[in-house]
């Protein structure tokens, strides 16, 4: 049974301030509710991070994804957990998803911050950005690949 203590505990874990010493060994030794609550963290380590994704649990994963992960962990988790298709999905949406894998969905699916990365890390000028953004009004059923490639022909 989880007692008060217990969840003040695992509620410190989703701090940002905690330490990262603190934060690697919780993710080696902590049980299953102070995990959560440690995927929870904005501010979580690189190892520490890794060392959660090593537990194979797609709660813990998919909790990750709700922050500001490098493009490295939205691979690894694409990879570790291929046969979960809800969460694979969840990762492709994420803002730091790769290029290559943003190109494969429809456009109507790449919005927000993940629309936003995807500019970013093309260098996108307003006149492209205008194409894809028109598109995203005027068309339903093409990828961001068949768009991008009229808004930047190669010639």
């Amino acid at each position: 049974m989880t007692t008060d203590a217990q969840f003040e505990e695992w509620a410190a874990l989703a701090d940002p301030a905690l330490p990262p010493a603190e934060a690697v060994r919780k993710a080696v030794h902590g049980e299953l509710g102070a995990i959560y609550e440690l995927a929870n963290n904005s501010a979580l380590p690189l190892d520490a991070i890794l060392l959660l994704l090593r537990r194979d649990d797609p709660v813990v994963a998919g909790l990750l994804l709700f922050h500001d992960v490098p493009t490295e962990v939205v691979i690894a988790i694409m990879e570790q957990f291929s046969g979960e298709e809800g969460l694979v999905r969840t990762a492709k949406w994420h803002a730091n998803a790769p290029v290559a894998v943003k190109l494969t969905l429809p456009l109507a699916e790449v919005v927000g911050g993940s629309l936003e990365s995807f500019f970013a890390m093309v260098r996108a000028t307003s006149d492209e950005r205008a194409v894809v953004h028109s598109a995203i009004v005027e068309e339903e059923r093409v990828t961001l690949a068949e768009v991008w490639a009229r808004a930047r022909p190669v010639r």
